[in-house]
């Protein structure tokens, strides 16, 4: 096998342990509730849901995932964002430091904002009766 052939092959091997290694640190940082999800397939995933955004705040490394996250995201694929904070209050509840100014920067550019007002789903529907009732 000729030199340039073998040196390719190192190289993307390199390449992909390097890549294996990032993924592997992001998803401890994230501490994900389901810590098994593969995050490679992110990029995979047309429309991204985050349900209860900003419920917590976000500690240091949660804050560099989201960066990557909106960074890999923004304006390649749609990513919904479904909390009870007004967005004025997004940028302090992510920190207010430089992350949650990158962070902002990449939400609220092409941005279309819903607000449903005080409509709560969960106080207007009657829950359904159970199958053993």
């Amino acid at each position: 096998m000729p030199f340039d052939e073998r040196l390719r092959i190192a190289v993307d091997q390199a390449f992909q342990a390097d890549v294996a290694a990032r993924v592997k640190s992001l998803e401890k940082r994230a501490r994900l509730r389901y810590p098994q999800a593969d995050m490679r397939t992110l990029d995979l995933v047309e429309e991204l849901a985050i349900d209860e955004w900003l419920l917590d705040k976000p500690d240091g490394d949660t804050l560099a995932f989201l960066l990557e996250l909106t960074e890999l995201r923004y304006g390649e694929s749609p990513t919904l964002f479904a909390t009870q904070y007004k967005r004025e209050d997004w940028h302090e509840r992510l920190g207010g430091g430089v992350h949650a100014d990158a962070i902002m920067d990449r939400i609220v550019h092409n941005a279309v904002f819903l607000d449903t007002g005080g409509y709560n789903m969960r106080e207007r529907m009657p829950l359904r009766p159970s199958a053993s009732a």
